[in-house]
């Protein structure tokens, strides 16, 4: 019996032994088959984001295009330049990825040949406009589009095909988890069952054992509470399949950060050595190219390089080599003696020394001027092994400096006798260090007076703190205008001025420049010229009230005669009767326009209170561009921008007013037989901005119709609809704000409107 129990228990264990190792085994080929299941789904994700990389590159090639198009500003073509480097590199990567995939690789194919002839189209349109001033045709810039909607078509099949693998992989993973959970339960159950089955056959065949029940039936529980234990361990297990796929991919995303880190440390080696070999090319080609002089030269004073400059200064020929060459030879004894052989013992003391000499041209023997600097260098034992010398010609600088002593003595002329009153303060202490007659016969002082005085003196004393407090922010250089002083002469007489200044430093001194221009008269004349505004505003007032009174009093007939013939239009008439009531709601509608378009005039000469502010011409044709998209592309209307000036202060709906007013008459009036083009550009002309507008359309015929062009309801092209306001509008808008307009035309070649705007 006892022999048959060893047995027994031997055969129990070695099954439970096997048992283990099989769920051992079967687990880790779960695990395995889970992680290569997650990795997949890594890779789906990695390839979907590469293809929404690429679109994304297409995006921002697309926009910078269109951006530089319409602007022409530079700062489009950066995002532009990187996604052009950047989408080939991503198509490919993307084609990497899939490389596994055939029915993949056909549809990156087609991407990358889309891609390129998508930058191709681009690079040219930008080309043509940068380096020729042509403008994209419409249709170009439709088959732009187009083939930006096939690329995102393939993108979204490539995607589509990506998201149908994840969700299988996805679906794979689950099967996969749920099913190792389920192994390892089924496992541990057959497990209990066994053990419990074989305790049983124990007792069958021990009845003696009978007694261990108990022990069973406690190890049952244990079984029990191990079977749980196993159950949170399946769990756990499931949780930390999830981990090791994060940790997978974060570890597949570090990998690739590591490829990149690897690949910039290979270029910027790469770039490093390139950069060594171009600064020795620079330097080398610095040293040709210099327009001063370079040689070195041993301690001996024989030389081992001069620069292509040093034998134009000194008249050496080319074939001469620099080692027959001694310094000794370019300097005439006395300087020799007085300023290089000083130099030189300072330069192998110091190091460096720099100062003026002069040197003797070989060929023609005449003394040069220059200013020279040595430097020495030392080898590796710290001895002086050669010297560099710098020389720079400085015969023009002389002859600069005699021009400019002629200049000052000039400009002092200019300044005593400049019919404007001016002088000169230090700007320290306010004392007057020069003072031209101008300003001596203006202030009635004597010059001994006047330079006597302080800038505080001719001041009135309430105006001392003011000018203090105003200098206390004033740049001590530079130049500055002010107004609304008041200045007091030698009398007693109280003068407004205006003031120009300009700060300066001069023998070390910073000073000011002071111009005064007396504006009494002015002021005068400013103050009637107010009261004669505010009166006409009161009479515009006046005018305003009396024209809203007529309007309101003539548009009340009106509106009753329309009335009335509506009514008369709900019953039938004979043909001719109908004619009559049809051609008086005709003329009901006209008169009540006319009525509408007059206060429209008036209400526009009248309102000159609007607010001045800042306005981008590029944004305001973009603007008014967009509003008129539709008569543009119904038109194939081409533009051409070039805004010099592209700001400009004034009235921005006046000006919105006029821009679309001429833009879309050009449109309105094109030529039938070419397609019309609008060129607008802005420059100075003295003190007023120029807008130009330039078309190619109808024309207009200037002798016949020159002194009726801005007039109310003056129409030139009668087979085409309009009011004849728009151009009046536009006149009436810029005299508001202090502009004007100009024409030029031709006939059947097309106009010109220029418009001015005071700075």
């Amino acid at each position: 019996m006892i022999k048959k129990q060893r047995l027994f228990n031997i055969l129990v264990f070695v099954a439970l032994t096997a048992i283990i190792l099989s769920v051992f085994l079967l687990m880790w080929q779960k695990s395995k088959n889970t992680l290569i299941l997650a990795y997949s789904v890594s890779h789906t994700n990695q390839v979907i984001g590469t293809s929404e990389k690429v679109i994304s590159l297409l995006k921002d090639i697309e926009t910078g295009q269109r951006g530089y198009l319409l602007t022409k500003d530079s700062l489009f073509l950066e995002p532009f330049n990187s996604a052009v480097l950047a989408i080939t590199d991503s198509i490919a990567s993307l084609k990497k990825l899939t490389s596994d995939n055939q029915n993949q690789q056909p549809k990156i194919d087609s991407l990358a040949i889309l891609a390129s002839k998508r930058v191709a189209r681009s690079k040219k349109s930008i080309e043509d406009l940068r380096y020729r001033g042509l403008t994209t045709p419409p249709s170009m810039l439709s088959s732009g589009r187009r083939l930006m909607d096939s690329a995102r078509i393939i993108i979204s099949n490539i995607q589509k095909e990506e998201e149908k693998l994840l969700k299988q992989r996805k679906a794979l993973l689950d099967i996969e988890t749920k099913s190792l959970n389920d192994t390892i339960i089924t496992i541990l159950c057959l497990l209990s069952i066994f053990i419990l089955g074989a305790f049983i056959y124990n007792l069958l065949i021990n009845k003696k054992l009978i007694s261990q029940y108990e022990t069973i039936a406690q190890l049952n529980k244990d079984l029990s509470k191990s079977y749980e234990e196993l159950q949170t361990a399946s769990e756990e297990l499931h949780a930390t399949n999830e981990e090791l796929t994060t940790s997978n991919e974060e570890l597949f995303a570090t990998n690739e950060q590591l490829n990149i880190a690897n690949n910039n440390l290979f270029e910027a080696k790469k770039t490093i050595e390139n950069h060594n070999t171009k600064t020795e090319a620079k330097l080398a080609n610095v040293l040709e190219t210099s327009l001063d002089m370079v040689c070195f030269s041993n301690t001996q004073g024989t030389l081992s390089y001069i620069n292509p400059a040093g034998r134009k200064l000194m008249g050496i020929d080319d074939d001469i080599p620099p080692e027959n060459i001694v310094v000794r030879n370019f300097h005439t004894q006395e300087s020799w003696d007085e300023v290089v052989m000083p130099a030189v013992k300072a330069v192998m003391e110091k190091g460096f020394w720099e100062g003026n000499s002069e040197v003797i041209h070989q060929k023609k023997g005449h003394k040069i001027p220059v200013w020279q600097q040595f430097v020495s260098h030392k080898n590796s034992a710290g001895e002086v092994e050669y010297l560099s010398v710098i020389t720079k010609d400085m015969t023009n600088l002389r002859k600069t400096e005699q021009e400019l002593k002629e200049n000052e003595k000039r400009y002092r002329l200019l300044f005593k006798y400049n019919p404007q009153p001016m002088w000169m303060y230090e700007t320290e202490s306010g004392k007057i260090v020069e003072v031209n007659n101008a300003a001596i016969r203006k202030y009635g002082y004597l010059e001994n007076e006047f330079l006597a005085l302080n800038i505080n003196d001719i001041r009135p004393k309430e105006e001392k703190i003011k000018l203090k407090k105003y200098l206390e922010t004033l740049p001590e250089i530079g130049a500055n205008f002010s107004d609304g002083w008041k200045h007091i002469t030698k009398e007693g007489k109280v003068i407004d001025v205006e003031i120009y200044s300009h700060g300066f430093e001069l023998n070390n001194k910073k000073v000011r420049l002071i111009l005064a221009n007396d504006v009494t008269e002015k002021k005068k004349a400013e103050e009637n010229l107010r009261n004669i505004n505010a009166e006409l505003v009161r009479q515009n007032e006046q005018l305003d009230k009396y024209v809203y009174v007529v309007s309101h009093n003539i548009r009340g007939p009106v509106a009753s005669l329309q009335g009335l013939a509506n009514m008369l239009n709900f019953e039938k008439w004979p043909e001719k009767t109908q004619q009559v009531v049809d051609n008086i709601q005709k003329m009901a509608q006209k008169l009540d326009d006319v009525i509408l378009d007059l206060n429209k005039v008036l209400s526009n000469k009248n309102n000159l209170s609007l607010a001045i502010e800042k306005i981008d011409l590029n944004e305001l044709t973009m603007d008014i561009v967009a509003m008129l998209q539709d008569q543009i592309e119904a038109s194939d209307t081409r533009f051409i921008f070039d805004f010099n000036i592209k700001n400009v202060q004034t009235v921005k709906s006046y000006l919105h007013s006029v821009f679309i007013n001429l833009i879309s008459n050009a449109i309105k009036y094109r030529h039938p037989d070419r397609k019309p083009t609008i060129s607008i550009s802005s420059r100075l002309e003295g003190a007023k901005l120029c807008i130009s507008f330039v078309d190619n359309g109808l024309g207009i015929d200037l002798k016949k119709e020159g002194d009726k062009i801005f007039g109310l309801y003056k129409r030139f092209h009668h087979h085409i609809e309009g009011k004849g306001l728009g151009l009046h509008l536009v006149k009436s808008q810029l005299e508001a704000i202090g502009g004007k307009i100009e024409v030029e035309s031709q006939i059947n070649k097309g106009t010109t409107f220029k418009v001015f705007i005071p700075l």
